[in-house]
C-alpha cells in the first residue's frame, strides 16, 4: 500500500509522536500545575495525536485520485487542524487567565508556519499542478516537527528554572 519513502515517512511521524507524548508526560509529571507551557504542550499532544492517527487514512484518500479534491482534502484538514489548535491554544490561555509566554508563541508560530506550507503546496498543485515546492514542503514540515520535540524539551527546561528561581528566593 505504501511505498518505502511514505512507510520512513509514516514511521518518523509515529516516533517523534512518541517523544511528544514522553515530554508532555514528564512535564505533567514533574511541575504538576497548570501554566503557560502545560497548556500548549496539552493541546499540542492532543491534537498531534489526531493528526497521527489521521494521517494514513487521509494520505490513501489523497493518493486514491489524480484529481485535486483528494488532494484538497489532505491539506486542508491540515490548514483547519493548525488553525483551530492555534485557537484553542489562546482561548485556553485566557479562560485560565494565563499569560502567554514566549515559548508557546513559537509553537503557535511552528504551527502557523506548518499552515502556511500546506496552503502553498495546495495552491502549486491546484493553479499550477506542478511539484517544484514539493520538497521544500516534506523538508519544511519535518523540519517543524523536529523543532517541536525540541521546543517542548525547552519548556521543561525553562519551567524548571523557574522553580529553581522560585526555591531560591524562598530561601
Amino acid at each position: 500500500m505504501f511505498n518505502e519513502l511514505e512507510r520512513n515517512l509514516l514511521s518518523m511521524i509515529e516516533h517523534i509522536m512518541i517523544a511528544y507524548i514522553i515530554l508532555w508526560g514528564l512535564y505533567i509529571a514533574i511541575f504538576r500545575r497548570i501554566d503557560s507551557y502545560s497548556v500548549v504542550l496539552t493541546v499540542f499532544v492532543l491534537f498531534s495525536s489526531l493528526m497521527t492517527v489521521a494521517t494514513p487514512y487521509l494520505y490513501v484518500y489523497a493518493k486514491s485520485s489524480d484529481g485535486i479534491m483528494h488532494k484538497a482534502v489532505w491539506h486542508l484538514f491540515f490548514i483547519v487542524i493548525f488553525i483551530a489548535e492555534i485557537k484553542i491554544i489562546s482561548v485556553m490561555h485566557k479562560s485560565f487567565r494565563i499569560k502567554i509566554k514566549k515559548l508557546p508563541l513559537i509553537f503557535a508560530i511552528g504551527l502557523a508556519a506548518q499552515a502556511g506550507l500546506h496552503i502553498i503546496r495546495l495552491l502549486e498543485k491546484s493553479l499550477f499542478e506542478t511539484n517544484y515546492t514539493a520538497g521544500f514542503y516534506t523538508e519544511g514540515i519535518n523540519i517543524v516537527n523536529l523543532m517541536f520535540v525540541f521546543l517542548s524539551i525547552l519548556c521543561i527546561i525553562l519551567a524548571a528554572n523557574r522553580n529553581y528561581q522560585l526555591d531560591k528566593k524562598c530561601v
